[in-house]
């Protein structure tokens, strides 16, 4: 399983920062969830297709990206997977610059993503 869960997340991620949606919405079960934190502009539980499509816009909307790249995977016994990313950009509203590190859980049901928890070291 965790093997098909890993494969699963790395055409996650492809999809994702390749921009198809068609896609992504394919690989998520139906009952899928984001929860990103509430303090950030796009912060609460977001569902399904529509909730990550939400989610991403306002992300680029949020951020200039200058980095975020994966940099260590954590594999737990129940199948699933935490990414560790490194995050560097500046906040659009203000300019300022940030340097972050986010692990985002994965879980899954039935070959597919079936939530994503990030967890912040620090909010920029």
């Amino acid at each position: 399983m965790s093997r098909d869960n890993e494969a699963l997340l790395d055409r996650w991620l492809a999809a994702v920062f390749g921009g198809d949606r068609a896609a992504l919405a394919g690989m998520m079960d139906p009952e899928f969830e984001l929860r990103q934190a509430a303090g950030l502009p796009y912060g609460g539980v977001l569902k399904g297709p529509a909730g990550f499509d939400h989610f991403w816009q306002s992300f680029g909307e949020t951020f200039e990206i200058e980095a975020l790249d994966a940099v260590d995977r954590f594999f737990s016994a129940c199948g699933d997977i935490v990414l560790k990313f490194r995050f560097r950009g500046r906040l659009k509203a203000s300019g300022k610059a940030f340097d972050t590190t986010i692990l985002e859980s994965f879980s899954f049901r039935d070959g597919k993503l079936l939530s994503i928890a990030p967890h912040w070291f620090e909010l920029p």
